[in-house]
């Protein structure tokens, strides 16, 4: 049995990590996300040593497998640095599960309640800092369509809240995520919220019951107002079509991915892979569908553990028979929504279904590992710290990366090159430094018109080439910098 103590370590830093996760775009960036991988096994390291227990569910072996497949990848990755980037974007979804394990059940349904109030934080943090794009409001999350389908859950954790507690505060929260929602534009989220809800009241049997109505159409009146503020998204709301621009790339997305998919299917391209290898005309860095993205990215044996997973969660639910909603209605809403869309690249959005299964099984462990010596403890923990250090010191490459980049935005040469050469010596295997070096170098040749910078330039581009050779947009780069004459003009 965890101890009291140990339960709230666990709850403290899963609240924090949703927190700090909504303001940093989700964790979708390279120096969040590989931070966040450092902080997390630390803390689990922290809560080995003090507790000296494991929890482990079929769940937790079978995100094993799927993050060791990713890491496999790396070996024979078409793009070894975005191999490297994309295991470790899912590689965090361990600890967030072995931590949700070391809570008792209530504690698991008040962790994932919090996103009620994260959900409204989003959408009137993005009102008032005006974080809109194309007039579809995308907050901190920096994309419309995932901050749509996160405020659909906080809508349906709202409402369980309410349900549960009776705070008007509650629908404070559902009319402000509901408003925010709206604002997104997301045909395909706001269809699956109404169809979804429907269904939740259905087979609640309230349908019929009056309050149910009179919140509908208070609900519908909202809605009309929000929608009323922002002409665009209502046009855009109102355009429901297969052969939208949207629906019509992502068709082509999905045509050029089968068709890759056809001669690897069975170890993948390693994670990246699409980007580089996708028919030329368009680039895009995710395929906008999970399940052949993760095909292509490690085998479809990844697509087949990912749904063995939740096949394993779902019977955990069946097994146990106590009452989940709206958590089945949440995956449900998930599973189909990233059929069309990139929501799991988002580390905090894929962290937060994990969360949801973590509920919906049970969480009963299949192996309870008692760590009772010391010197045991001292071997998990010490391996966690290894981990951390790992990602630490990727995340620091990155991040100096970050700032050359930025100095090169303000001509800042000297400090541009200085910081982008300190991220080449820290990520040798990063081709993407080399690439920034060489957009510096061409930057800083265009501003002062001397030919040796576009000599720089071609020398580190040579190097980002010998890494990815069929990356059509280093490709494109080197033909400009060779078309350059003696003038420095194209």
């Amino acid at each position: 049995m965890i101890k009291t103590n140990e339960g709230k370590f666990a709850y403290t830093i899963l609240t924090v990590y949703l927190w700090i996760g909504a303001a940093a775009a989700g964790y979708f960036f390279e120096v969040s996300f590989l931070a966040l991988n450092a902080a997390l096994f630390l803390a689990l390291a922290v809560y080995i040593c003090r507790t000296g227990l494991v929890r482990v569910t079929l769940l937790h072996g079978l995100l094993f497998l799927l993050i060791s497949l990713y890491w496999l990848s790396c070996f024979y990755a078409v793009d070894r640095e975005a191999a490297v980037l994309e295991a470790a974007r899912i590689t965090n979804l361990l600890p967030i599960a072995l931590l949700v394990s070391a809570l008792p059940a209530n504690r698991r349904w008040d962790l994932l309640k919090q996103w009620a109030w994260i959900g409204a934080f989003l959408t009137v943090l993005g009102w008032v800092l005006r974080l809109f794009r194309n007039g579809r409001l995308e907050s901190t999350i920096g994309y419309a369509n995932v901050l749509a389908i996160l405020l659909a859950v906080g809508i349906w954790m709202g409402w369980k809240a309410y349900r549960e507690k009776g705070g008007r505060i509650y629908l404070l929260l559902v009319a402000v995520q509901l408003a925010g929602m709206l604002q997104t534009g997301s045909r395909a989220v706001l269809a699956l919220f109404v169809a979804g809800s429907l269904w939740q009241l259905a087979r609640s049997g309230r349908l019929r019951d009056p309050k149910v109505w009179f919140y509908s159409a208070a609900i519908a009146i909202l809605l009309l107002i929000a929608a009323g503020l922002n002409g665009g998204v209502l046009r855009r709301l109102t355009e429901w079509s297969w052969n939208s621009p949207e629906f019509h790339l992502r068709r082509i997305y999905w045509f050029d991915g089968f068709r890759l998919l056809k001669d690897v299917w069975h170890t993948g391209l390693g994670g990246g892979g699409w980007a580089v290898l996708h028919p030329g005309g368009y680039f895009v860095k995710y395929v906008h569908q999970y399940y052949l993205q993760a095909a292509l990215d490690a085998g479809v044996w990844a697509t087949a553990i990912f749904v063995a997973l939740v096949l394993a969660s779902a019977y955990g639910a069946i097994k146990s028979n106590e009452k989940t909603a709206p958590i089945p209605l949440v995956t449900f809403v998930f599973l189909i929504h990233i059929a069309f869309d990139i929501d799991f690249s988002f580390p905090l959005c894929f962290g937060y279904f994990i969360m949801s299964l973590c509920v919906l099984e049970g969480g009963k462990p299949v192996i309870v590992v008692g760590l009772g010596k010391a010197h045991g403890r001292i071997i998990l923990a010490a391996l966690c710290v290894i981990v951390t250090i790992g990602f630490g010191w990727i995340s620091a490459g990155y991040g100096i990366k970050a700032i050359g980049v930025r100095a090169a935005s303000n001509e800042n040469w000297n400090d541009s090159t200085n910081m982008l050469q300190v991220s080449g010596q820290m990520l040798p295997w990063a081709h993407s430094v080399h690439f920034e070096l060489a957009n510096s170098y061409t930057a800083h040749g265009n501003k002062t018109g001397e030919n040796r910078y576009y000599g720089l330039a071609i020398r580190e581009m040579e190097q980002a080439v010998r890494s990815v050779p069929q990356y059509t947009v280093y490709q494109q780069m080197m033909k400009s910098l060779y078309s350059f004459d003696g003038m420095g003009k194209k």
